[in-house]
């Protein structure tokens, strides 16, 4: 599950809407509703705001999905573990861009050699037609 579900999730549970949720962690709703709609990725920040507001919520499950959603009653976590949650899902966030990179090229690759494949078998088409015509003018002048 994504960290756009885990939020959206979050906003279920606490019953509120997306604008609440939002004003409630100092952010706009057009910003979460993206998040949610897995247009954009949450920032430090806005980790850092819900973290911070929901201390009821698992940090370790709101940014890596381990675990429950709900933290254990009592138990806090300090602001330097917080930090190193969020810095731990921005440098998979990190990784994941580099992947994505990797793969855009990839395919880029993958399109050129295709492209050059079809240019290919049409020139070899082409050539075994141009054969085909020239041996049946042979044929025709030997007959």
């Amino acid at each position: 599950m994504d960290i756009g579900k885990r939020i959206e999730l979050i906003i279920n549970e606490k019953k509120l809407s997306v604008r609440a949720f939002a004003k409630a962690i100092d952010c706009s709703d057009t910003a979460i509703g993206k998040i949610i709609a897995r247009k954009n990725e949450p920032g430090y920040k806005i980790l850092f705001a819900i973290i911070e507001k929901f201390d009821d919520i698992s940090p370790e499950w709101l940014l890596t999905g381990q675990g429950e959603m709900m933290r254990a009653k009592g138990v806090k976590l300090e602001p330097e573990d917080q930090k190193t949650l969020v810095d731990l899902v921005s440098s998979q966030k990190n990784e994941i861009q580099f992947l994505k990179e990797k793969l855009e090229e990839k395919d880029k690759i993958i399109s050129d050699l295709s492209r050059t494949n079809l240019l290919l078998v049409e020139k070899e088409v082409k050539n075994d037609n141009v054969a085909r015509q020239g041996n049946k003018e042979k044929m025709n002048n030997a007959g």
